[in-house]
């Protein structure tokens, strides 16, 4: 179920202390901020199998099929990475090897799909040198004939890995926000670049620095819509949520104004997330993201997480998603959205919690979204809501009428 952060609490009515407003304000204080629950329950997914053990591939849902691309497998206690593209067979639900691409890699968010193609921005990869390097570049699979193109980044760039990148389908272009030249702090980015994904080539403009160096973030464009209590909103927002260094900010940016702030406030993560992907969702009364798992690799406490946070874009807001949590605490698990469905497709998690020991689990994870927006099925229904309401209406005249006649009593007396 999803709580509110703020919670209401009362003594119980006096005919001294508690006048009969603020009680009456109380109960419809209440009302009003009780958000509707959300039914959120993990499956464990049976039919279909993961090529092996991994966790921080790629996952494209391509003309009706799926594709797994890089990742990193578990070699004598350490993630490898690998260079492997699966397909799925869709007629027995099994991957199968079609190809491979230029290194080994490892991803975040840094990639997106789009028609035959699978256009990845800045790949891990472990080797660095000149043909098989992600950093500075972009790889575009063609999953027709097989066969990678890779496009540098500008010379004037930081030619790093691991950004956000953020589809703008209005005009067919890709925001990359961010990422890391190396290890260490210093080789952090806060750049912005743009890439059209049909002439598969960068646009040469200068955009805003972000106001924080962050690589392994989440990001979403989200147009004409709900956006913090204003309906129908016609400016184009891109948020970055979380990413490392175990940052727990969620970051937007105003492609009208071509403006970053920091949102701060109640839009703030519960717990430090990185490298994976969030599920943006919209039904007719609300629009939210998902945040699953993605426990930070450098955050010095609950580096590995179960939990969803889940933040509100009308109200600028984050919760945390309270009953089904993942049966494991996870980093580098990677998330996607086909159909009504929610897919955690692997994940390197804690086997053992005492012990500390990780490894790679081979399982697949599924989570059911509302398929009806009208009826919105996995919301509690308006009869429950207006009955809960209509009680606590009834409570608050209740409660004025025993404070009325205490107060008779006492001035009789």
């Amino acid at each position: 179920l999803i709580s509110p952060k703020k919670k209401l609490t009362m003594a119980p009515p006096s005919s001294s202390s508690v006048p009969f407003k603020l009680l009456f304000s109380f109960q419809i204080i209440s009302c009003i901020y009780s958000t509707l629950s959300f039914n959120m329950t993990w499956d464990k997914e049976n039919t279909i199998k993961m090529p092996l053990a991994i966790s921080s591939q790629l996952v494209c849902h391509l003309n009706d099929t799926v594709y797994f691309i890089g990742g990193r497998k578990t070699e004598n206690n350490t993630l490898t990475s690998i260079d492997t593209v699966y397909m799925l067979n869709t007629s027995n639900n099994t991957f199968e090897k079609i190809g491979t691409i230029p290194g080994n890699a490892y991803f975040a968010s840094n990639y997106i799909c789009h028609n035959d193609s699978i256009y990845m921005f800045g790949p891990a990869t472990d080797d660095k040198s000149n043909n098989s390097s992600g950093a500075g570049h972009v790889w575009i699979f063609n999953t027709v004939n097989h066969k990678t193109q890779r496009i540098p980044f500008p010379g004037n760039t930081d030619p790093v890995s691991l950004p956000c990148a953020v589809k703008n389908p209005m005009y067919k272009t890709v925001y990359i926000i961010g990422g890391k030249t190396s290890d260490g702090p210093a080789s952090i980015s806060d750049q912005t670049l743009l890439f059209n994904y049909t002439s598969n080539s960068f646009i040469n403009m200068t955009l805003p620095r972000m106001p924080t160096k962050l690589y392994a973030s989440m990001g979403h464009f989200i147009n004409n819509t709900k956006i913090n209590g204003t309906a129908g909103s016609k400016n184009a927002i891109i948020y970055i949520i979380g990413g490392e260094p175990s940052n727990k900010d969620i970051l937007q940016y105003n492609t009208t104004s071509n403006k970053w702030l920091t949102i701060g406030g109640n839009a703030t993560l519960n717990e430090a997330r990185s490298f994976t992907r969030t599920i943006y969702f919209e039904d007719s009364r609300e629009n939210f993201i998902f945040i699953v798992g993605g426990g930070s690799p450098s955050s010095s406490t609950n580096s590995f997480l179960n939990s969803t946070d889940i933040f509100y874009i009308g109200n600028y807001s984050v919760e945390p998603a309270f009953g089904d949590n993942l049966t494991y605490q996870v980093q580098y698990n990677t998330i996607s959205k086909y159909e009504d469905k929610i897919f955690v497709w692997g994940f390197y998690a804690k086997v053992n919690g005492t012990n500390d020991t990780y490894d790679n689990i081979k399982k697949i994870f599924t989570f059911k979204l509302p398929n009806d927006r009208k009826k919105v099925s996995t919301w509690v229904t308006i009869g429950i809501i207006s009955g809960t309401c209509g009680f606590m209406l009834l409570c608050g005249c209740l409660s004025y009428i025993a404070c009325a006649k205490s107060k008779k009593v006492e001035q009789n007396e």
